[in-house]
């Protein structure tokens, strides 16, 4: 499954798509491992639990993507 993670350090609000595994409810589980930390950094890192929530695309309202906006504690 396919959710999008925030990259604090860029200028602009940018999403990475990452691979997760749906856990329950709105929770799922990064993962997919950052190849490239140093130029990249995820908002939340691999093995991360987090929420996340339905959020249209700005090219396209109709397209709805998952985005990561909360870690849950273990």
């Amino acid at each position: 499954m396919r959710i999008y993670v925030d990259l604090p350090d860029e200028a602009v609000a940018v999403w990475c798509p990452v691979e997760a595994i749906h856990i329950q409810g709105d929770v799922y589980q990064i993962v997919e491992v950052n190849a490239d930390p140093e130029d990249t950094r995820w908002a939340f890192d691999t093995g991360a639990k987090v929420r996340c929530r339905p959020t249209p695309t700005r090219d396209d309202p109709k397209n709805i993507i998952l985005v990561a906006y909360e870690k849950i504690s273990n």
